[in-house]
């Protein structure tokens, strides 16, 4: 079996982990990874390099579609081709009217109309949402089957007309991951933290809140926000504005964006993880906070609430709802996330493993190609 990978970049972004994750895993005779668009300098290419992981990085999807003949060329000899998030499916789609007649496989990670709503972005920004929903509506449908992150992602894709979609959770390589070392008992102050771009999809303005919160009612926590505040300007400032006015600077840290090593110390010493969002797909930094133990504290949007539970590896919570920021300090005075915490992790190594995940998408490859 001969597979080739299409992906958006080589950037060290959530979807092409999952990917990263399934090519280490599964055992086939010849990989090949085409990435559509330059990387940034923190990419996954010394990696791909160090494990021996054939490669291609274009500068833009326009080089590769001005060599897309030859790429159907060099593609000739694989069976299966593999198309992770929007360029690459609409790359795929390309390739398929021009002659490739392979197999295709697509991933898709994230629910295209939720998240043009909650993103509060630009008028441009939406004008490309609105486009690449409708492409989604054209060309998912159209591949030999897509594979939603989330139930929540295949509802979406039921939803587009897309009858050949299923779903297989995202998994994570936790044999990578550093030595658990086991959490402070009796903490004096209690450590949330918050992993992803502070945008307001995100929803970090709640976590805030609820650190404002917790405050009044005499519990000392802090909030550590990990993720780059530079992507938007506008609500990094009403946040910093937010906690200025309610004398929460000593309360609240901003990180910028941390490299993996430097992220995964962090969060062994976190206590809990906030994911307030208000749309998602299944985010990695959910099921990567479970290895640390870190209970969650999600919103019941997307896919998250189909591996949380209550008082089982954390809650649901309503964030519409302000009366929920007293369901979360309930949590807090039973001491229940402690317990949680320690389900979540047996959880994360016993169903959330890339392991896992690359031994359900190889039972797909076989059916798709036998």
């Amino acid at each position: 079996m001969k597979v080739v990978y299409f992906l958006g970049s080589l950037n060290r972004t959530a979807p092409n982990t999952v990917i990263l994750n399934i090519i280490l895993n599964i055992d086939i005779d010849k990989i090949k990874i085409i990435s559509l668009n330059k990387s940034k300098d923190d990419n996954y290419k010394s990696f791909l390099d160090e494990k021996g992981i054939e490669y291609y990085e274009y500068n833009s999807f326009k080089y590769a579609f001005f060599g897309i003949f030859k790429i159907k060329k060099e593609l000739e000899s694989y069976d299966l081709v593999h198309l992770n998030t929007y360029h690459p499916n609409v790359f795929g789609y390309i390739l398929s009217k021009i002659g490739l007649n392979k197999r295709y496989i697509a991933t898709c990670h994230a629910v295209e109309n939720q998240e043009a709503v909650s993103s509060n972005k630009k008028a441009i920004d939406k004008f490309k949402s609105f486009i690449r929903l409708n492409l989604h509506k054209y060309i998912y449908k159209r591949q030999d089957l897509t594979v939603g992150v989330s139930q929540e992602v295949e509802k979406y894709l039921d939803g587009i007309r897309c009858k050949n979609a299923m779903t297989i959770y995202n998994g994570v390589d936790y044999e990578d991951f550093p030595l658990f070392k086991n959490k402070e008992p009796n903490k004096i102050v209690i450590d949330f933290c918050q992993v992803g771009h502070v945008i307001n999809l995100k929803n970090q303005m709640f976590s805030i809140q609820l650190i404002e919160f917790l405050k009044h009612k005499g519990i000392d926590s802090k909030l550590h926000i990990f993720g780059d505040f530079n992507v938007d300007a506008k609500y990094y400032s009403e946040l910093t504005k937010y906690i200025n006015n309610g004398h929460l600077k000593e309360n609240i840290i901003f990180y910028g964006n941390l490299q993996f090593k430097e992220l995964f110390d962090r969060l062994q010493d976190m206590d809990i993880l906030m994911m307030p969002s208000f749309s998602e797909g299944l985010p990695l930094g959910l099921i990567e906070a479970f290895y640390f133990q870190l209970p969650a504290i999600v919103s019941k949007n997307g896919g998250m609430k189909e591996i949380v539970k209550d008082n089982i590896n954390g809650l649901v919570i309503d964030i519409e709802n302000t009366t929920d920021y007293e369901k979360i300090y309930q949590y807090i005075s039973s001491q229940q996330y402690i317990n949680d915490g320690k389900s979540a992790r047996k959880m994360a190594l016993n169903k959330y493993s890339s392991q896992n995940m690359a031994a359900k998408y190889f039972q797909e490859y076989k059916k798709l190609l036998w």
